[in-house]
C-alpha cells in the first residue's frame, strides 16, 4: 500500500518537521531517519522529502524560477541603494551565467 503517492502523505507535524530541518540545511535521509524516530509508522520516503524541499523552495521564492528571483534580489537591492552599481552589475553577470535548473551561491556579494 505504501508504494502509492496517496498513502504517503504526511501530517501537519511531519511538514513542520521537514520545513525546519531543510531551512537547517539537513538532507532528506537525516530527516526521513528523524521522522521514522518520531513514527515508526510513517510510509514516506526519502523521495517524498526531495519533493516536499523542491515545493517548499517554490513557496519561499513566490513560484519563480531560481534566475528570475535572484534577478529581483538584485533588483531590490539596487532601489534600495545596498549594493554600489558595479557590484550590482557583477551580481547580475554572475545570475545571467547561472542556468535555470541551479542557483550556485554568489561568493561575497556585498564585500
Amino acid at each position: 500500500m505504501s508504494a502509492f503517492p496517496a498513502a504517503r502523505k504526511v501530517t501537519p507535524d511531519e511538514l513542520e518537521l521537514i520545513r525546519q530541518m531543510s531551512k537547517a540545511g539537513s538532507a532528506p535521509k537525516t530527516i526521513l531517519a528523524t521522522l521514522r524516530q518520531q513514527n515508526p509508522q510513517t510510509h514516506v520516503i526519502s523521495r517524498d522529502i526531495s519533493n516536499i524541499k523542491a515545493r517548499l523552495r517554490g513557496e519561499e521564492r513566490n513560484g519563480r524560477t531560481p534566475y528570475s528571483f535572484a534577478n529581483a534580489v538584485i533588483q531590490l537591492l539596487a532601489q534600495h541603494e545596498a549594493l554600489p552599481p558595479h557590484q550590482q552589475r557583477l551580481l547580475e553577470e554572475q545570475v545571467a551565467g547561472l542556468s535555470q535548473q541551479t542557483l550556485a551561491p554568489v561568493q561575497n556579494p556585498v564585500a
